[in-house]
């Protein structure tokens, strides 16, 4: 039995593909791969770990009481199954610490046959395509502002979260491979992600669906001074999606980082894609700044339209 781990990577893809497992999770079950990242009980015990290896607190007493239940509920499910393979994917994987992922690989012995072949996957893309999202999705989210990003655009090191992970399960369970489409198998992320789980996607075509969007140069504008209006603390959660979907429908050309951040991206990364590329020798070096047309706008006219949108999705 094989328990394949999906280490979400922020910006490759996660979303998507876990969407796409979702509708055609009856379909990969004639395949003998039973699919839980969209299961309710595994997508919360990997958020429900964070934080619970430090030092007790009231909140923190009641995310481990979640943590059991989620885990005694999984196990049931994995034990009913007919499945020889499981699937496993969160991005909240991605923000464990060294000592969460241990926590994490404990929970999975005691539910899983002792005899369960571990393998890790996840993605990693070049830094400024992969600065360039994540900018893009802290943006248009209200987590912080451009000057925050600018100032701090590498902020974490992928190679450390990567190497917790070979610590763990060990550096042969762990399966890293390149975003690219110039790499991936077909030049597309899910026949990629079918190879690395061992599945013939001739027999089992998935069902793609891709859900995130990006940011033209004005919603981009617009998004930073709803930041400063309503960060991300002050959004109910039932309307974060709203203010996405409104900063979506601004139209206006590609946002790309200013040169002068994409130095300051290349310069921060480097040590990391050094580790990476001396694991797994993927190749990234990426040396190349990505070109940036210069767009004027009006930062009053950013606001006014912030303040609409605020208005609206408030319902005011």
């Amino acid at each position: 039995m094989t328990f394949y781990i999906h280490m979400g990577t922020p910006k490759t893809a996660t979303t998507s593909l876990q969407h796409s497992f979702d509708i055609s999770k009856d379909e990969i079950m004639k395949t003998g791969l039973l699919w839980l990242g969209g299961h309710p009980h595994a997508h919360a015990i990997a958020s429900s770990l964070l934080g619970t290896t430090k030092s007790i607190n009231s909140q923190e007493y009641h995310l481990k009481k979640r943590t059991i239940r989620f885990q005694n509920n999984l196990a049931e499910l994995i034990r009913s199954s007919n499945a020889q393979n499981f699937l496993f994917s969160s991005e909240y994987l991605y923000d464990f610490s060294h000592e969460e992922v241990g926590v994490f690989s404990k929970i999975l012995k005691e539910i899983c046959p002792i005899d369960t072949d571990y393998r890790v996957i996840c993605y990693v893309r070049d830094p400024i395509g992969f600065a360039t999202s994540e900018c893009q999705e802290g943006i248009k989210s209200g987590k912080f502002g451009l000057d925050e990003f600018y100032e701090n655009p590498w902020r974490r090191s992928q190679s450390s979260i990567i190497g917790s992970f070979r610590d763990v399960f060990g550096p042969d369970a762990v399966d890293v491979r390149y975003f690219n489409k110039n790499i991936l198998k077909k030049g597309d992320i899910f026949s990629d992600f079918m190879d690395a789980i061992s599945v013939d996607e001739n027999t089992f075509p998935l069902k793609k669906i891709n859900k995130n969007f990006s940011l033209s140069y004005e919603g981009v504008q617009v998004a930073n001074a709803l930041q400063t209006i309503r960060p991300k603390d002050k959004r109910h959660p039932r309307l974060r999606r709203k203010y996405k979907l409104a900063l979506r429908n601004i139209a206006g050309a590609k946002f790309q980082l200013p040169i002068f951040v994409q130095k300051r991206i290349l310069e921060r990364s480097k040590l990391d894609m050094d580790q990476i590329n001396e694991w797994y020798n993927l190749g990234i070096n990426q040396t190349d700044l990505l070109p940036v047309d210069i767009q004027d706008y009006d930062e009053a006219k950013a606001m006014e339209l912030a303040m609409a949108i605020d208005k609206k999705v408030q319902g005011i």
